[in-house]
């Protein structure tokens, strides 16, 4: 039996504004990103369990660079000018149970499957909150 190519991978085109993600990571999926239009700033941090990330590099990634997004990989994005930027994602399976880290708070958030890459607006997006130590 086989399954339908929906259950196996997800694609999302985003269209950047001047704003950036939260640090997040993609669940129990991996994928690849594609820059379409612009020029992003992707940031990479190292996770140590029941802390604070901390960042390990910045890579400035511009129109064409395509760039690997591991399994619990944590990462941000933001746009370079401020506005243009579009990027094509492609990740296996469909992304569940993102963890999106607010930094001020200490805190890290699994996020229900329709909030994205966001610190959660809405109490119903927050599945589980996490209070994290800063990194020592």
């Amino acid at each position: 039996m086989s399954k339908r190519l929906l259950d196996e991978v997800e694609l999302l085109v985003m269209n950047w504004s001047a704003i950036e993600c939260a640090p997040h990571d993609h669940g129990h999926s991996h994928g690849w990103i594609q820059v379409v239009n612009g020029t992003t700033i992707n940031t990479v941090y190292e996770v140590k369990e029941n802390q604070m990330p901390e960042e390990l590099f910045s890579q400035h990634q511009g129109k064409g660079k395509l760039f690997f997004a591991p399994k619990k990989g944590v990462h941000k994005m933001k746009s370079v000018e401020g506005a243009g930027l579009v990027t094509l994602h492609l990740y296996s399976p469909p992304i569940k149970e993102m963890m999106v880290y607010d930094f001020k708070t200490c805190a890290a958030c699994i996020v229900s499957d329709d909030c994205g890459a966001w610190w959660p607006d809405h109490l119903p997006q927050k599945v589980r909150e996490i209070q994290l130590k800063k990194t020592e």
